[in-house]
This record gives structure tokens, C-alpha cells and sequence, in this order.
């Protein structure tokens, strides 16, 4: 189950290309591709240059680009998702079960830390699970 990294795409870039703020870069790239093929961009002389039109120029500052180089142009436009914010509130008086609640959110995350292994099968998270449904 890969999920590629999402991430979020300037407010100019997403309007130009009609897309909203997260996606991956394959998405990304795919959608930047249909926009040059939709407003004839591509050099007839030399079919893996982009002729930039004023919108390209304005985002990328150049005039002309190779298709090769268009993930490189597009590093300025992505960045990461924004922080997932939730708000919630601690009732700290009366009885619990009366507004015990529990919600499954679910998360993509990235498993970057070294030694940690991210699991649904994991002993760990199982003595968790056990634990809060006592």
C-alpha cells in the first residue's frame, strides 16, 4: 500500500493549472504536462523544450525549459502539507462515560524515524488498543 508524499502546491500554480493545494508529484507533473500540451507549448522544432508562454514565465522565470528540467522548475511551487490541527476539549468534572467518545482519524504519515516501525500489526499499538477498551 505506497502512498507517494503529497504536498502542497502554491496558490499561482494551483490556479493555473486548476488543481487544488495537495498532490503528489506525479500529479503534479501530469497536470503541468496537460497544460503545455492544451496551449501548444511544445517546441515543434524540438519536442522536449517547453516554450514558455507569460504564465510559465512568470512562475518559473524562463522563457524556455526542457521537459526533464520541470521537476526542477517546480521545487519553488511545493512544499509541505500543512499540519493536521485538531481541537478538542477536556471535561474535567462529572461522570466520563457520560461524554466518553472515541474517533478513528485516520492519518497518512511518513515513517521516517529510525528504529520505529509503524504498524497496525504491532505489539505495542495492540496493548494500546487493549488498554483503552477497558
Amino acid at each position: 500500500d505506497y502512498k507517494p508524499p503529497k504536498f502542497k502546491v502554491s496558490p499561482p500554480l494551483a490556479k493555473l493549472l486548476g488543481i487544488t493545494q495537495y498532490y503528489t508529484k506525479t500529479q503534479i507533473i501530469l497536470s503541468l504536462c496537460q497544460y503545455i500540451r492544451n496551449n501548444k507549448l511544445q517546441d515543434p522544432s524540438h519536442r522536449s523544450t517547453v516554450l514558455c508562454d507569460e504564465n510559465l514565465r512568470t512562475l518559473f522565470g524562463v522563457r524556455t525549459m526542457e521537459y526533464v528540467d520541470i521537476p526542477h522548475h517546480l521545487m519553488s511551487h511545493l512544499g509541505p502539507p500543512d499540519p493536521i490541527q485538531l481541537t478538542y476539549y477536556v471535561k474535567l468534572h462529572g461522570d466520563i462515560s457520560e461524554t466518553e467518545q472515541w474517533y478513528d482519524i485516520k492519518v497518512d504519515i511518513e515513517n521516517n524515524l529510525p528504529g520505529f516501525q509503524f504498524d497496525s500489526n504491532s505489539k505495542e499499538i495492540e496493548l494500546i488498543n487493549r488498554s483503552i477498551q477497558q
